[in-house]
């Protein structure tokens, strides 16, 4: 069982559950204060290409290590100290080539209910954030970022918190100007291309990741990669003091490649060695498309589906690693579709990122999918900018392989 420092995680948890708070996704328990707004009266936001200005970038923590770039920075390899980080000399953050799943082309894009565009200054670009590494001094470095979409260029992983039902999930990335599938999840256990993880693997000593393998309901701590049974859990335990998100605040999974760090690939910051660090998603031009139900639920009942750079999860996601807290985000958190308590009939969506100058989002993008699922759609586009959609419950077909340039064009310009 790996090491994790208790008190963090137990503080950060038990500030995401206090009362009236409203966000209680990773290391931000409140909400930015955004007005309530309907998606039909939301003006257009400024393209990237149109950007005014670069956005602010966050302060360097006091460390003697001179800052490296993202784009140009060799990766960090898991050593054989848990959560120390070495550099390899032929380890350049690049966008990891995927296998691609075959099938049919989707050329419909359905009709598009809500929308809400992260574009311009809202949805990051060239700044900087403090990369973890080591996990057991929470050591910290500042790397820079160059992309229209950086933070989110780099490896990300899908997170989901119950009570929720999960029917389908595709993963698409841009490979020569064509929208491939590279990932794919069909509730009751089949995928390609994913493992599925959580923050259980714990014995509080403080010299690693609590990330491990989960069991086929999200809880638990199973010795290998398990299939998903698709189903999460509300709170077991809600208002217990316990640090596990199973028991304080819903069963929750995050999703990575099988690509494992250190071995098939290597990985930015962090990362314990034992065989459970795997690489997120990576790139400036990928889609995620997530068909889901947030069922009724037991107290705190907030489901939600956000998005987290890989590192975050590899060196502590309720600990030490780079997101920060509140609306100051660090290394970057989308929040696609999220229940904040204050309401538990919406959805919110919001990102942070950097310094949190900006932190843009909306309380009430759409009604929260009670009495069947919903299909999502999230964009992350260094061509355009991150774009977060809902469509027509059956208007994606989770079976075909690719995407044509004209949807997604078409879901980009959908207010």
């Amino acid at each position: 069982m790996k090491v994790y420092g208790m008190f963090l995680m137990a503080a950060a948890m038990a500030s995401a559950v206090s009362a009236g708070a409203g966000k209680i996704c990773d290391m931000d328990p409140v909400p930015a204060a955004t007005p309530a707004a309907t998606p039909a009266t939301e003006a257009p936001v400024t393209p990237v290409t149109d950007a005014p200005a670069t956005p602010a970038t966050e302060a360097p923590v006091d460390d003697t290590e001179a800052p490296v770039t993202q784009d140009d920075t060799t990766q960090q390899q898991g050593s054989a100290v848990a959560g120390e980080a070495s550099t390899s000399d032929d380890a350049t953050q690049q966008t990891t080539q995927q296998s691609t799943i075959s099938g049919g082309e989707q050329s419909t894009a359905g009709t598009v209910s809500h929308a809400y565009s992260y574009t311009g200054v809202n949805c990051g670009g060239p700044g900087s954030y403090d990369q973890v590494t080591d996990i057991a001094s929470c050591s910290k470095t500042p790397v820079t970022t160059s992309s229209p979409v950086s933070p989110l260029d780099t490896g990300v992983t899908l997170a989901l918190r119950g009570p929720m039902t999960v029917y389908n999930i595709g993963v698409f990335v841009n490979t020569n100007g064509t929208w491939v599938k590279v990932s794919s999840y069909e509730n009751g256990g089949a995928a390609t291309n994913m493992v599925f993880l959580n923050n259980e693997n714990i014995d509080y000593t403080g010299g690693g990741s609590p990330e491990g393998f989960c069991e086929a309901d999200g809880t638990g701590v199973a010795q290998q990669s398990t299939p998903f049974s698709g189903t999460l859990a509300s709170a077991s335990n809600p208002g217990g003091g316990s640090i596990v998100a199973s028991e304080a605040t819903g069963a929750e999974v995050h999703i990575m490649t099988e690509n494992k760090c250190g071995v098939d690939v290597e990985c930015e910051g962090a990362y314990d060695n034992d065989g459970t660090a795997f690489q997120g998603w990576t790139g400036g031009k990928k889609i995620f498309i997530t068909k889901l139900s947030m069922e009724e639920g037991g107290a705190p009942n907030v489901p939600a589906a956000w998005i987290l750079p890989d590192q975050v999860t590899h060196s502590g996601q309720y600990g030490c690693n780079c997101r920060g807290k509140g609306p100051a985000g660090g290394c970057g958190e989308l929040d696609v579709v999220e229940v904040l308590e204050k309401d538990t009939s919406y959805l919110a969506t919001h990102y942070y990122f950097y310094d949190g100058k900006y932190n843009p989002g909306n309380d009430q993008f759409a009604k929260r999918p009670t009495d069947g699922p919903a299909t999502y759609v999230t964009i992350i586009d260094e061509d355009y900018g991150v774009k977060v959609i809902e469509i027509g419950t059956d208007d994606f077909d989770f079976s075909c392989g690719s995407i044509t340039n004209d949807v997604v064009s078409q879901w980009e310009a959908a207010e």
